[in-house]
């Protein structure tokens, strides 16, 4: 693995070694990245849960020097940023957790995304047990193109449930579409969630978060994310 990066204008080189490697062995290799700081690093990185978040990407084999690299640019904040790297075999059991670390002393930008958007959003900021929650996703400028949406819940403790049309949650920290091949050629409203909080919900921040990708794309794969957006509500 790398050892400390220094992010630039470009970006950053996110690199690692996999034993076996090549793509007849492995079949993902994947980085998500947060800023973190020294006092909660232990809390968050050996935490089994993972987080809802666009700042992750696929790395690609390079063959030449035998490791997966990718040349990542979403680091929207300066600081030290935390890499957790995971490869993926080809029977689909994906490897204990191997961490990185880039700093980064001026902020680097993703290029800007295309034009279809998604926006989260929902009722109230602020809700109590037995209030009616909605939770709204709304797309445009989709052009004539096929799109996957995903729709997520992530929950205080970090862990996220993604629905399916019309009401079903995924089990915990799985990705799981919404609805599939949408023509979004015309401005769309998704009601995703109307229900009334039940008891036994844990108090603190909540989001709503919706995602976009070219139908059929990889959602992990954080390069095939056309739109995302996160709404927060607090529960009292």
């Amino acid at each position: 693995m790398h050892p400390i990066a220094q992010a630039d204008a470009n970006g950053a080189l996110l690199w690692v070694k996999t034993y076996p490697t090549g793509p007849e062995r492995i079949r993902s290799v994947r980085a998500r990245l947060v800023q973190q700081t020294e006092s909660d690093y232990a809390e968050v990185y050996n935490s089994e849960t993972t987080l809802f978040t666009p700042n992750q990407a696929e790395l690609v084999y390079n063959a030449e020097l035998q490791r997966y690299e990718v040349q990542h640019q979403n680091f929207p904040e300066t600081g030290t940023w935390r890499v957790t790297y995971q490869a993926q075999d080809m029977d689909g059991v994906w490897s204990d957790m191997q961490v990185g670390e880039v700093q980064v002393s001026d902020v680097v930008a993703p290029p800007p995304p295309p034009g279809v958007r998604i926006q989260a959003g929902m009722n109230q900021s602020v809700y109590q047990i037995g209030d009616k929650l909605q939770f709204n996703l709304h797309t445009e400028n989709g052009g004539s193109a096929a799109y996957d949406l995903y729709a997520a819940l992530i929950f205080p403790d970090g862990n996220f449930y993604t629905f399916g049309y019309p009401l079903s949650m995924s089990f915990p920290n799985t990705i799981t579409p919404y609805q599939s091949q949408l023509d979004l050629s015309t401005p769309q409203d998704h009601l995703i969630l109307d229900a009334v909080l039940p008891k036994g919900l844990a108090t603190g921040t909540y989001q709503g978060c919706g995602i976009l990708t070219p139908a059929d794309a990889d959602p992990w794969d954080m390069a095939g994310w056309l739109s995302f957006h996160c709404q927060e509500f607090n529960l009292q």
